[in-house]
């Protein structure tokens, strides 16, 4: 007996020294669906999904390739008890890793999906792409006196890599991506109303527009100094199709246009695999 009373006590000293755990949560970041130009900024949501747990404090960090995109800021998220700006070095910002910590003095909100923190990034590169945003748990716990830990799994994001799929469906198509982008040079809505009557989950004209302006220049694939409908997004448009980017007829008119090869190559660079 005094054995089984020893094994007992040391039992529960080693309980007593680890923190209580709590169920399962899921921590997740959110990507932009469109990539942003060089030197512009996007903004991605900090979440976690605690089910019916209360969420009562954090300690994360926050992980991207400082060679693709830097913080400029991160502020609280959308829930009410986590809205307050949380704790973070500024330092961290352009280092790749970035500690974040905020607290909740409630001890019966919030619970579900908990919005936690709003991300800024600025996009310095576009070499290479894709680029994932992660995210590291160092701390979560719950809302109880106890302050239980709560076991985590985090979801990473991928930011897209193909600037012709401007519409942002995971897939670049003659029949709507290079629409699209024809349609704002040419100064029109991107999206034909015709098109919305018959899928009217297609992405806004502001969205699609803004996916449209972001590769600048790169769009200007034979290197004209100008992005023209009649030119580049036509070359776009057949190397898509499987066809040599210049028609035969065009390098009758003006033999000066660069190769197929270089033309294609500029293409190849606005969508690579």
């Amino acid at each position: 007996m005094g054995f089984m009373n020893n094994v007992r006590v040391q039992v529960a000293i080693i309980a007593l020294a680890l923190p209580p755990v709590a169920g399962a949560a899921e921590l997740r970041i959110s990507c932009p669906t469109t990539v942003p130009p060089v030197n512009q900024t996007f903004q991605s949501e900090v979440t976690v999904n605690v089910g019916t747990m209360t969420l009562g404090a954090y300690t994360i960090a926050v992980l991207f390739d400082e060679n693709v995109v830097t913080i400029v800021s991160i502020d609280g998220g959308n829930t009410t008890q986590f809205a307050s700006k949380p704790v973070s070095n500024f330092a961290e910002y352009a280092s790749g890793r970035a500690r974040v910590s905020a607290f909740n003095s409630s001890t019966t909100a919030p619970t579900g999906v908990v919005s936690i923190a709003k991300v800024t990034f600025t996009v310095v590169s576009h070499s290479p792409l894709p680029t994932d945003l992660n995210l590291e748990v160092i701390r979560l716990v719950d809302g109880t006196l106890n302050a239980n830990t709560i076991l985590t799994t985090v979801a990473a994001c991928r930011t897209p890599n193909c600037r012709l799929d401007v519409d942002g469906n995971g897939t670049k198509d003659v029949a709507t991506d290079a629409v699209y982008i024809a349609r704002r040079l040419l100064g029109l809505v991107p999206v034909p109303p015709s098109f919305r009557s018959i899928d009217p989950t297609i992405s806004s004209d502001a969205v699609i527009g803004a996916a449209i302006d972001a590769p600048g220049n790169a769009l200007d694939v034979d290197g004209s100094g100008l992005v023209d409908v009649a030119t580049d997004i036509v070359y776009v448009a057949r190397r898509l199709l499987g066809l040599p980017p210049v028609p035969s007829s065009f390098r009758a008119i003006d033999p000066t246009i660069p190769s197929d090869a270089v033309i294609g190559a500029s293409i190849d660079g606005l969508c690579p695999d």
